[in-house]
């Protein structure tokens, strides 16, 4: 058979007919992944609420005669990471071939360093804010991670949104809207010191959640699922961490480690919270996406707005703007998950391994490495040969 004749746009085409079909089922909407979504989806919300209090309470609790515990920022996150190291890791450790323990740390061990380090930096800047802003503004605030992960995904992913994704985006920051003007109306005008700076720390750490949460969904989708993520990021999130604490935070966690038993509820609480909240956005993610995951926990904001005014000031009302908001943001949420988002950049991976693979055992011919290095010209996609930069870039 002629070789050059499989470089023909005929042959090609038919190709991409029989990749298709398997693209598209495997894209097609399924109630139980989207039910499933949206349930963890609000489930992280509940959670992050919990995060919320527990942060208010460790923030106003007195100095304590061996420090202040309120200086803690980056050893709330390390036991986190410390946990899901300890439950991951031994699970990667038992595989073999190319997804082992010591070729995925080889292989992509720098890219998982750098999610960790961004995942790290997000945690401690979030919780930093605590310190100089209200719970009210962390909760809208945080809400900048949205257009982040938009653009991101439409940039980098390749994602496309269509007609029901940008009415679902709509509706949800109407509900935000809603929620914004709702707090201008009940606001007690209590003002802390440095807000601004606090303000500008949500600012940051949004962004920073924002980018973490596309990178964790292409590493999701791309490499070998939720448990290797939830492993890399265990073992160096918690080393990240770990060195942060030992130069910024130390005398802090010595505090903690002074306290009684019931005053380590708000930190023990945090903790559990957090570690949820890190299960459960992997399931979301793994089913739906980054800009899905950030739609369901705009449900947070009214639940821990709601929570907060109802414990500083138990005579309050419940503002019909608290369920409007709400309201609007599952509706959103649900108009969002009607319709699958791939994403484009594994799509194209995919098509083109795909045809690579039905091209090389149409004409026979030797591996991409096999033949390089005989000193032979490799085929690629298109059955044209190409060079060893070529390779290299495919690669």
């Amino acid at each position: 058979m002629d070789r050059n004749s499989f470089g023909d746009l005929t042959e090609r085409a038919s190709f991409v007919r029989d990749y298709s079909p398997p693209s598209q089922k495997k894209d097609r909407f399924s109630l139980c992944k989207t039910l499933k979504s949206i349930i963890c989806g609000q489930l992280v919300s509940v959670l992050m609420c919990g995060t919320a209090y527990c942060l208010e309470d460790i923030k106003s609790r007195p100095k304590e005669p061996s420090g202040n515990i309120s200086g803690l920022s980056a050893a709330l996150i390390f036991p986190t990471y410390l946990t899901m190291f300890v439950i991951f890791i031994p699970f990667l450790a038992r595989r073999g071939g190319e997804n082992s323990l010591l070729n995925v740390v080889r292989g992509r061990g720098i890219k998982y360093f750098v999610v960790a380090a961004i995942d790290v930096e997000a945690n401690y800047l979030i919780i930093h804010a605590y310190k100089y802003t209200t719970l009210p503004s962390v909760q809208m605030l945080d809400c900048f991670s949205i257009p982040i992960v938009l653009a991101l995904s439409w940039l980098f992913l390749k994602v496309r949104y269509k007609i029901v994704h940008i009415l679902g985006v709509g509706v949800c920051l109407l509900g935000v809207g809603s929620l914004v003007w709702s707090n201008v109306l009940e606001y007690n005008n209590t003002t802390p010191q440095n807000r601004l700076f606090g303000d500008m720390l949500c600012l940051s750490a949004g962004a920073l959640c924002g980018v973490s949460n596309v990178l964790q969904e292409f590493t999701v989708k791309a490499f070998s699922g939720s448990v290797e993520f939830l492993a890399m990021i265990g073992l160096f999130a918690s080393a990240i961490s770990g060195i942060q604490i030992a130069i910024l935070e130390l005398d802090a966690v010595q505090t903690v480690l002074s306290l009684t038993p019931s005053q380590q509820i708000s930190v023990l609480g945090f903790c559990v919270f957090q570690t949820l909240i890190y299960l459960l956005i992997a399931v979301v993610i793994s089913n739906s996406s980054a800009t899905a995951l950030n739609l369901s926990t705009l449900s947070a904001d009214g639940l821990s707005l709601l929570g907060y005014y109802y414990i500083l000031n138990p005579t309050f009302g419940l503002h019909y703007l608290f369920v409007v908001s709400l309201s609007l943001v599952l509706l959103g949420v649900v108009l969002f998950h009607c319709k699958p988002t791939p994403l484009g950049c594994l799509v194209n991976m995919n098509m083109a391994n795909h045809l690579h693979s039905r091209l090389s055992v149409a004409v026979h011919l030797d591996s991409d490495e096999e033949a390089l290095a005989n000193g032979r010209p490799a085929f690629g996609t298109t059955g044209a040969p190409y060079s060893r930069a070529d390779y290299d870039l495919l690669r």
